[in-house]
């Protein structure tokens, strides 16, 4: 849903905090406020509460274990595999803009599940995967007009790793390439690529997110161990220990709001 409902003063935009109406002589708060697009009513005024806005066009074809990143006015949604007893492995890359609609942009330059997004600067990323027992290298940039290009390949192709950004940097981080890794690989706005300190433990199935001055990357698997390790690096690309999680898992997922980074699952 929007973020919020606006008003001009003094020849800036000012957000509403709360709006009334009148109702039989009395001011009524209005509580929510819906708007009629596409004949659906979608909710574009909840006075600061959430608000489910509705379904989004789906995806282009169902699969898994695909990867997000935003560029500009887009989210794009990469790669991934099918699931079914089909077992295929998928280039697809679709966008959606502010609006919700869905694009189709150039698809990745290889099938492959188990990859990574982050962005840096103008660019989406995404980077690595898996496809028929070979695990990419490959680094595919999408720029805010959706034109793929391809950068510099990550130093090991790996699957099942974690992407985060802080600063002028896209890094990504651990995964498997019929090993366990530590690597870390980071990315600038010009695309060039360089290699910040390792992981404190090789894994994969680790989960990435940013915090004010920090990527974050958080849990993982290597061999029968379930890690809570937390590593933390800067604009520099020093890294450092957070606070562990509350318990070693693997397979999360990270994201961030405001002043905090969540791992959840």
């Amino acid at each position: 849903m929007a973020k919020g409902m606006y008003v001009g003063v003094g020849g800036k935009a000012r957000k509403i905090k709360k709006a009334y109406v009148g109702i039989g002589g009395k001011a009524r708060k209005i509580k929510k406020g819906y708007v009629g697009i596409g004949g659906v009513a979608r909710c574009f005024w909840s006075g600061g509460e959430l608000g489910y806005y509705g379904t989004a066009t789906p995806l282009s074809v169902g699969r898994a274990s695909l990867a997000g990143a935003s560029v500009g006015n887009y989210v794009l949604f990469a790669g991934g595999h099918d699931s079914s007893s089909n077992g295929g492995y998928y280039s697809t890359v679709d966008a959606y803009n502010t609006s919700l609609t869905r694009l189709t942009a150039s698809p990745l330059s290889v099938d492959r599940t188990g990859l990574a997004g982050a962005s840096v600067g103008n660019y989406a990323l995404f980077a690595g995967g898996y496809n028929s027992g070979i695990s990419y290298s490959t680094v595919n940039a999408y720029n805010t007009s959706l034109t793929r290009s391809t950068a510099t390949a990550l130093s090991v192709g790996r699957t099942s790793l974690a992407g985060a950004s802080v600063g002028n940097y896209a890094l990504f981080a651990g995964g498997d390439s019929g090993g366990y890794q530590s690597i870390v690989d980071a990315y600038n706005t010009s695309l060039t690529r360089s290699t910040a300190t390792a992981l404190s433990v090789a894994r994969n199935q680790l989960a990435g997110a940013s915090v004010g001055n920090y990527a974050l990357f958080a849990g993982g698997y290597q061999g029968s161990n379930y890690y809570s390790e937390v590593d933390a690096y800067n604009t520099s690309l020093t890294r450092s220990t957070a606070t562990a999680l509350s318990v070693g898992r693997y397979r999360l997922a990270g994201a961030s709001v405001g002043n905090y980074a969540l791992f959840a699952g």
